[in-house]
């Protein structure tokens, strides 16, 4: 996705429906694994000393929520 003007919801949603592998593993796809890759620890995870940095996805894939640190930043009113 880098250098690409594909946004993180769209490539999601291309991988759900492209792949035929449970959702836990495409999601792990865009989340943990580049997260691995770039040796960000504390990045792509939900565990203890984690940055807490998330995202909660409507059924669309749009974003219903996010946290930074753990702080609410953006909440979409239209839900």
């Amino acid at each position: 996705m880098a250098g690409s003007a594909l946004t993180m919801d769209q490539g999601m949603a291309n991988l759900l429906r492209w792949l035929k592998l449970p959702p836990e593993e495409i999601w792990a796809m865009g989340t943990l694994n580049p997260a691995r890759l770039l040796g960000l620890d504390r990045k792509g995870r939900l565990e203890p000393g984690a940055d807490a940095d998330l995202v909660l996805w409507n059924d669309d894939r749009t974003a219903a929520r996010t946290w930074v640190g753990g702080h609410s930043t953006y909440e979409n009113q239209d839900n």
